[in-house]
């Protein structure tokens, strides 16, 4: 993000001043497309001296409110209880190897903010590995993943139901795993990233986005 200066003639009134400044604030965390918590600006009254060292501290508090958006943007935080999920993110880490019974999808979490140290940790959806892995990420092959978006090898429908929402560790229910297709003879522009599901009575880790 790029912050615009203003540059203040002293000659302008201070009222004018003080729309310029305001101007820009609501410009600049707009354009971060977040709500953020307002900084804590000087205003001037009617005849009060508008100084330099008054106006550089509203833009520092500015300059600090824009770094504050661009450090939490594709964050989602859930404003009951403070809990934070980051999105479009990449691989950070696996936890150790476990049943698809996970503790359900919070669970999960819980596991992956202590395997990446983060409190926007989270278990790593396909979308996620993909992108991780297309640009030069190994992510691991073996670990948990939410969802697939490949084309993948189902051996039933139950595939499709993540272990009942990561709560389940029996034979009879499946979850998604990372898994690659060898370079060989049928597949010569390999390894290729695909997804595979595997029945949640197996232990594996965890593969955790952040």
């Amino acid at each position: 993000m790029k912050l615009k200066m203003i540059v203040l003639d002293p000659e302008l009134s201070t009222r004018t001043g003080r729309r310029i400044v305001g101007v820009g604030i609501l410009t600049a965390i707009a354009a971060g497309g977040l709500a953020v918590a307002a900084p804590s600006l000087t205003s001037w009254s009617s005849g009060e001296t508008l100084t330099a060292s008054d106006l550089n501290a509203n833009f520092n508090e500015l300059a600090a409110a824009i770094e504050d958006v661009d450090a939490n943007r594709g964050t989602f935080t859930n404003l009951s209880t403070g809990e934070l999920w980051t999105e479009y993110r990449g691989y950070c880490g696996s936890t150790s190897a476990r049943t698809g019974n996970l503790g359900n999808a919070r669970g999960a979490k819980a596991l992956c903010e202590t395997a990446c140290g983060t409190s926007g940790a989270h278990m790593c959806t396909s979308a996620e590995v993909l992108r991780s892995w297309a640009t030069g990420t190994d992510v691991p092959a073996g670990g948990w993943v939410e969802g697939p978006s490949l084309v993948v090898s189902s051996p039933s429908a139950a595939s499709t139901r993540s272990c009942l929402g990561w709560g389940n560790q029996y034979g009879s229910e499946v979850g998604w795993t990372v898994d690659y297709y060898p370079l060989d003879g049928d597949n010569p522009g390999g390894p290729g990233l695909l997804f595979e599901a595997r029945a949640c009575n197996t232990t594996h880790a965890v593969t955790c986005c952040d």
